[in-house]
């Protein structure tokens, strides 16, 4: 059971092990059913868009990527024909040209492997989100705002604004871009669900059936 809160380790599978074939086969319902009190109620349950995808973000970071990749593959190839720089320069530039390369290419992949292995549920009074290597669970009542992104076909983004996790709306577009670190920049989310209207809606009765707890823990938090 993930108690609510914020993110946390995840302790993987029962037994100890992580991410097996087994475990990666199991449905979003009976992975997150597996991780909540014998209490509470599943009401919804999904995945992310799966495989690889081109986000409106991407406009931006690819040709800005492509063009530090190549600049510091020039560099690296530069210093090394004219034996300038001795050995430092060489490596240092082939060092940034292999993060540009992640960059241009790597992190999409990456991206895809991290919403392959996420499992979204929604509960009567939190959501939780189980993830590769960590997972979040999100208390209702901590949410301070409610954000929707739309998106086509019917998906979108639902962010967990909480007083310790808000969204710095500069920063919005590295929700997903795949980029190390980029994870600490916005708060908990389920990432282009299918129906996230119908979700949203779902998330925003339970929030309003529990409006004196939720005034609760506001005076908790100040």
């Amino acid at each position: 059971m993930i108690p609510p809160g914020s993110p946390i380790a995840d302790p993987g599978p029962p037994g100890g092990r992580r991410g097996t074939r087994e475990e990666a086969g199991l449905s979003p319902a009976r992975l997150v059913a597996g991780r909540i009190g014998p209490g509470e109620e599943l009401r919804w349950s999904g995945r992310p868009r799966q495989g690889v995808r081109w986000k409106r973000a991407d406009a931006l970071l690819f040709p800005f990527s492509l063009v530090c990749f190549l600049a510091a593959a020039g560099l690296a190839w530069w210093s090394g024909t004219s034996g300038r720089g001795g050995y430092g320069l060489p490596a240092a530039g082939g060092v940034l040209a292999l993060f540009g390369l992640y960059a241009v290419l790597g992190r999409f992949f990456v991206d895809a492997r991290r919403r392959r292995g996420t499992s979204n549920g929604l509960t009567g009074t939190r959501a939780v989100i189980l993830g590769p290597g960590k997972s979040a669970s999100i208390d209702l009542a901590d949410v301070v705002r409610l954000s929707l992104e739309s998106e086509r076909e019917g998906r979108g983004t639902i962010l967990f604004e909480t007083a310790g996790r808000r969204m710095l709306p500069r920063l919005r577009h590295l929700l997903g871009s795949g980029l190390p670190g980029a994870g600490f920049f916005h708060p908990p989310a389920f990432e282009e669900i299918e129906g996230a209207r119908e979700v949203h809606r779902m998330i925003l009765e339970r929030m309003a059936a529990d409006p004196e707890g939720r005034r609760h823990r506001r005076k908790q938090g100040r």
